[in-house]
């Protein structure tokens, strides 16, 4: 039997367990599997079952990694790497026992260490190879923690797994394109540093743990074309027609689904009424671009993700071919408390910062400043100041206080003292991010 995968594609909703009746806390849970693991699937939901049959307290959202409490802990930690436990209710967050969970089961085994780094994607092109971009198998260890990185005010990471599962859905069911308008294409803009490409990797990672039941393999395909627009502009519409010539090969099989990201696509489809440089070359790539976009509707298995730093200058043909246009800013007080916050537990747990990270408290009581310990109420009043700074930025500032206000001679620091290193860079951090470096 191939066990990778016979526990690879399992999404099971415990559906036919109680009544209507039934008070159990609905809870996503997402089980990542051991590489070496040789239980089947079914001794994999025997363990689970024995697992959740327990009274153990588990707080919600929460990765688990450590089972020691657990009587099954060995067993459990042979044979599973970590579960995440998710409420179905995005702004729920609770303690709960094990026992009084109604499970919804994604169980999935990511590509680690040398398989799970990205491949060059090539393509010929008078008669010269050319790397367009490159290739991750997922789910991937390298981008498993990109999701929970991205903070953001707004439900915007939810709004994107449910227009996916849903647009996906529409292409199994062949919904008609002629009735319902829809594209399978999303477009993420916004300043540079705000998470744009970050959160389509992380989104195309979730995809492959969500949808695990429906696709054999999943794929994310990043596409980079300024450096190779620039070296065959006059050239380009037959660039972007081989690219997506390349692209299609990976489509025959349904089973296997492609996201398709391409960065920063202004460099494609810049308005056709603004082109200036060579209009008749311009004109070609953004046809070119918007007749491969509409090819790729008669496959039910792509999802198109792309990004842009200027959506004013893009073709209004192509931005009606986004299903769904996010704007990502920089982030709000409250998104910027967590990212420090987030920032900070990471320090506290490698030993650089001595004290426990429970003492930051959660953003939720940032609302009701009285109910907040100094600590925290000094973090917050320092993401206050962070205003107009990007999360590429706010997540290099550790860097910049330990590096230039924390002695090096310390083994660690407290986390009032790290807090006003903190401060101490904000002006530095300032200046490197007005030049662009930051």
């Amino acid at each position: 039997m191939d066990v990778m995968r016979d526990i690879t594609n399992i999404d099971i909703v415990r559906e036919n367990e109680g009544s209507e009746n039934d008070q159990r806390l609905s809870v996503i849970l997402e089980v990542s599997i051991q590489k070496y693991s040789l239980l089947s699937y079914s001794q994999i939901m025997e363990l689970l079952d024995k697992y959740l049959k327990s009274d153990e307290l588990v707080h919600i959202p929460k990765k688990l990694m450590d089972f020691s409490d657990s009587a099954l802990s060995d067993k459990i930690s042979e044979n599973i790497l970590h579960i995440y436990f998710l409420s179905t209710d995005v702004n729920q967050e609770q303690q709960v026992k094990l026992s009084q969970i109604r499970p919804i089961f994604h169980l999935y085994r990511m590509y680690i260490g040398d398989e799970a780094e990205p491949v060059n994607v090539t393509l010929n092109l008078n008669d010269e190879t050319i790397s367009f971009g490159r290739k991750w198998l997922l789910p991937n260890s390298n981008l498993d923690d990109l999701w929970d990185s991205l903070v953001f005010e707004k439900p915007i990471k939810e709004q994107l797994i449910s227009y996916s599962e849903t647009a996906l859905l529409f292409a199994d069911k062949e919904v008609s394109t002629s009735i319902i308008s829809w594209n399978r294409m999303i477009l993420l803009h916004g300043p540079p540093g705000t998470g744009k490409t970050t959160l389509c990797q992380a989104l195309a990672n979730k995809l492959a743990i969500r949808l695990n039941s429906r696709y054999d393999a999943v794929q994310l395909f990043e596409i980079s074309t300024e450096n190779l627009l620039s070296k065959w502009f006059s050239e380009s519409a037959k660039f972007v027609a081989a690219m997506f010539s390349t692209m299609e090969a990976y489509l025959d099989n349904p089973k296997h689904l492609i996201c398709l990201l391409v960065d920063e696509v202004e460099s494609l489809v810049v308005s056709r009424n603004s082109s200036s440089n060579d209009p008749s070359d311009s004109l070609r790539v953004v046809n070119s671009m918007l007749t491969h976009i509409d090819r790729l509707r008669r496959f039910p298995n792509v999802l198109i993700m792309t990004t842009s730093n200027v959506t004013g200058v893009l073709d209004s043909a192509f931005l009606d071919r986004a299903d769904l246009r996010l704007f990502i800013g920089n982030p709000t007080i409250p998104a910027t408390y967590s990212i420090l916050r987030s920032c900070l537990s990471e320090l506290c747990r490698v030993g650089i910062i001595r004290e426990p990270s429970a003492m930051i408290m959660d953003v939720k009581y940032l609302k009701n400043n009285s109910l907040l310990n100094e600590i925290s109420k000094k973090l917050a009043a320092f993401a206050s100041k962070c205003q107009g700074l990007s999360g590429r930025s706010i997540r290099k500032l550790p860097l910049l206080a330990h590096s230039f206000h924390i002695p090096h001679s310390a083994s660690h620091c407290s986390l009032d003292q790290f807090i006003e290193a903190l401060n101490k860079s904000l002006d530095l951090c300032r200046a490197i991010d007005s030049d662009n470096m930051c």
